[in-house]
């Protein structure tokens, strides 16, 4: 018996989730499936990046909808090799103003030019290193 009222969730929740698929901007459902498929479709996507600098790539993938800098800054790292790129979330910001910046809110572009300065090309090295070491101390909240 438990089990059909398992079923009887799922398939509310099913519901749920393909009516707001339905909902979702067609227009946007659209641009990033034809912007995907004609980009994998191509063998010169990854050459496209291969020419551009780190800064010409960001501005590239910003603009795709939906594509903001922290993402566009993981895409260059981890999918394009970018290795300079920093990607900058609520937890490296934090870090980033306890290490550097007395405790200080300072904004992304600052830690940005900093980190790049800093780090040079191994800005996405020392993302994971400054990460990893604030969640091996347990640091919730710097």
């Amino acid at each position: 018996n438990s089990d059909n009222e398992e079923d009887k969730i799922f398939n509310k929740d099913l519901e749920i989730l393909e009516k707001k698929y339905k909902e979702l901007d067609k227009d946007t459902v659209k641009f990033n499936k034809d912007m995907i498929e004609k980009n994998l479709s191509e063998e010169s996507f990854k050459n496209f990046f291969d020419e551009l600098s780190p800064a010409e790539t960001i501005e590239e993938l910003t603009k795709i909808k939906g594509v903001g800098l922290k993402v566009a800054s993981c895409v260059s790292l981890f999918a394009l090799n970018k290795r300079e790129a920093f990607p900058i979330d609520v937890w490296i910001k934090r870090i980033m103003e306890a290490k550097y910046f007395d405790g200080n809110d300072t904004k992304i572009p600052v830690i940005e030019k900093f980190a790049k300065e800093k780090y040079k090309d191994l800005g996405g090295y020392a993302q994971q290193y400054l990460f990893y070491y604030a969640r091996s101390l347990k640091i919730n909240k710097l």
